[in-house]
């Protein structure tokens, strides 16, 4: 009686533990296109700047400037993709899922 208590109090856990993974990943997933929209936004911008340098309309550390918020917001779609797919491999590890694992998971 008491392996079967331990037991749905595991699946319990591991039940919780997707839950939670699955809500991160969605906050994850939204912090990534967010980062890949800022993205878009830091490059147009940048094209704008790099067509007023041409013209001279602005300085060497305007653009300067401009492309360091390009490489920023490239970091950031880095760091974000990052933690979305870290996120989806600690829904794949409480699963028993994916890389690593051959079984079909607990059977949730």
């Amino acid at each position: 009686k008491q392996l079967l208590l331990n037991w749905e109090e595991t699946k319990t856990d591991i039940k919780k533990d997707i839950y939670i993974a699955y809500r991160d990943m969605l906050y994850k997933m939204k912090s990534l296109e967010l980062a890949e929209l800022e993205l878009e936004s830091a490059a147009e911008q940048y094209r704008q700047m790099e067509v007023n340098h041409s013209l001279g309309f602005i300085t060497d550390d305007t653009l300067d400037a401009a492309g360091m918020g390009l490489i920023q917001a490239e970091n950031a779609v880095v760091e974000a993709r990052r933690d979305y797919y870290d996120v989806i491999d600690k829904i794949e590890q409480a699963a028993g899922v994916g890389p690593g694992y051959t079984n079909g998971g607990f059977g949730l």
